[in-house]
């Protein structure tokens, strides 16, 4: 599952407003975070934070029935207001439960539209690549790539577990995407990294003429130990990178820093603090485009370790 540390990143970015921790009431149970940025819808010019999650209610399980968001204005993240839910999903008498969502703009040049993008997480049988979209950040979100009985995805749909979603907009003329003014990249997995470009024109299922990475990030079943098949090839890693140097086990999340992009997971984490094996540990790679090649960057917070900002 994803984790609200992430967060951090877009804190740190405001220095106008000093935030604290907890951030959110502490009635208020939040994990699996994804910080975005994006135009306020009902103040255009002005811009807020959102953050997304699912919504731990579910006492003898993970999560609960409804997709969370909170937001605050970016120049003071200290005055954070509940959206309330922003998508659930009933069918055949239940609620289906949603774990880690994700949640992008898209800017479509070719039709001048502005559309966001849900990725819930369903765990509904047959549901889990939902895809949502909706005209603003808080919704309402529509599904787009159900069967018409609300059941199960149409075929094309592949996004499985933890899903995170990369807009990359296109600014260069010369670019073969610049007509349509962004690609858009999902990357996925539980104990198993897999990654691809998506269809535009679905956001759903893989873009035709291009490859699925898979696996994609070495994932491990110990710090130090490889769970992929014997024999994987790891395409996306760059020369000379040692696939047990990355340890994914789940929660996927890609972010652009300047010319970099960085890829934050939970992972396997020991040696780096002299412990015993976890992975109650985000680790992070790193490469020069959304698809690598990937460097290791090692262990970004380790939750039994030092604690970020404190030491």
């Amino acid at each position: 599952m994803k984790t609200i540390l992430s967060t951090m990143l877009l804190v740190g970015a405001s220095m106008t407003a000093m935030a604290q921790n907890p951030y959110l009431p502490l009635w208020e149970h939040l994990p699996d975070g994804e910080p975005r940025v994006f135009e306020d819808p009902d103040h255009p010019g002005k811009y807020r934070a959102y953050i997304i999650g699912s919504h731990d209610t579910h006492y003898t399980e993970y999560c609960g029935n409804d997709i969370r968001m909170w937001s605050a204005p970016v120049e003071d993240l200290s005055k954070w207001e509940d959206e309330g839910p922003i998508f659930s999903y009933f069918v055949d008498g239940h609620w289906d439960t949603m774990f880690a969502p994700d949640l992008v703009e898209v800017n479509d040049r070719e039709t001048g539209k502005r559309t966001y993008y849900l990725y819930p997480h369903s765990r509904g049988w047959r549901r889990i690549p939902m895809v949502c979209k909706s005209d603003r950040p808080d919704g309402p979100f529509t599904p787009i790539n159900l069967t018409p009985d609300g059941r199960a995805c149409v075929e094309g749909s592949l996004i499985d577990f933890d899903p995170s979603v990369f807009i990359e907009n296109i600014d260069n003329k010369k670019d073969k995407d610049y007509k349509k003014g962004f690609r858009a990249y999902v990357f996925y997995g539980f104990q198993h990294s897999t990654a691809c470009e998506l269809d535009q024109n679905t956001m759903y299922s893989q873009r035709p003429g291009t490859e699925l990475i898979d696996p994609f990030i070495p994932a491990s079943s110990h710090d130090g130990r490889l769970l992929d098949k014997p024999g994987s090839v790891y395409k996306a890693l760059a020369d000379k990178q040692n696939p047990l140097d990355f340890n994914f086990f789940e929660a996927s999340s890609i972010r652009q820093v300047g010319n970099k992009y960085v890829m934050v997971f939970s992972g396997y984490s020991g040696k780096e603090y002299g412990l015993g094996n976890t992975n109650s540990a985000l680790r992070y790679a790193y490469g020069d485009s959304p698809l690598g090649p990937w460097k290791s960057g090692g262990v970004l917070v380790d939750s039994r370790g030092v604690v970020v900002n404190e030491d």
